[in-house]
């Protein structure tokens, strides 16, 4: 039986249910991790030598691209890509996913145009425009590549709007990935109930990734003199 020494605190509310019943889930840590115009609490620890991992359906790092290298206003670029991520989570992981890919896609359309250098910024603009008017893009990204386009500040402008999302995205990824549990029981618990908990800390704080490490009393044992 593994031996912890830290001290946990119980989560409320949070309790396995069914066959899980009894079972008391604890953070292995927490700290807040992200300071931007938006903030959700997460949690992070080193990896356990021996744990349960349960993960969503996650998504791969952004494609590279020549984008680092444009110019761009960064505060406005900041505030624009922290509105569009944080719309897109308060929708739901489906709606996120889907602006991820979106943005994705958007991202590899806006190097080729900005790599052409037979057109000047406003046909680049144009040719941005023009790409998601015609590829299927959610609307709410429609919307503000329009937006930041017309502003007659070139093309390098939504650049650093993708830009500033990739680089929150990848820190919201980084700390989603970092969560750890500890689940502590009076038996040893089946997979399925493990991993049933797993999903509702995933609900419950909206990350992709949750490690379970769980602790129980083996009979005739007391947990308390462990």
């Amino acid at each position: 039986m593994d031996v912890l020494a830290t001290t946990y605190s119980p989560i409320p509310a949070l309790r396995g249910g069914g066959g899980s019943r009894g079972a008391a889930v604890f953070p292995s840590n927490q700290h807040h991790l992200l300071k931007s115009p938006f903030s959700y609490p997460y949690l992070f620890v080193s990896k356990p030598s021996s744990s349960l991992s349960f993960s969503s359906k996650s998504l791969s790092q952004p494609p590279p691209t020549t984008l680092a290298g444009q110019s761009h206003h960064k505060g406005a670029a900041t505030g624009y890509a922290a509105a569009l991520i944080d719309f897109s989570r308060r929708n739901g992981s489906t709606a996120f996913n889907a602006i991820i890919r979106d943005v994705r896609r958007l991202t590899i359309a806006v190097a080729e145009v900005l790599e052409d250098h037979s057109m000047n910024d406003e046909e680049q603009d144009d040719a941005i425009r023009g790409v998601v008017g015609r590829a299927g893009f959610d609307r709410r990204l429609v919307a503000l590549v329009r937006m930041v386009t017309t502003k007659g500040k070139g093309p390098g402008a939504i650049a650093g709007v993708l830009k500033e999302f990739w680089r929150m995205w990848g820190e919201m990824n980084a700390a989603a990935e970092g969560m750890e549990v500890v689940v502590a029981s009076e038996r040893k618990m089946r997979v399925e109930e493990l991993a049933k908990i797993a999903g509702e800390m995933q609900r419950a704080r909206g990350v992709d990734l949750v490690k379970i490490k769980h602790l129980f009393v083996e009979r005739d044992m007391d947990i308390s003199r462990v």
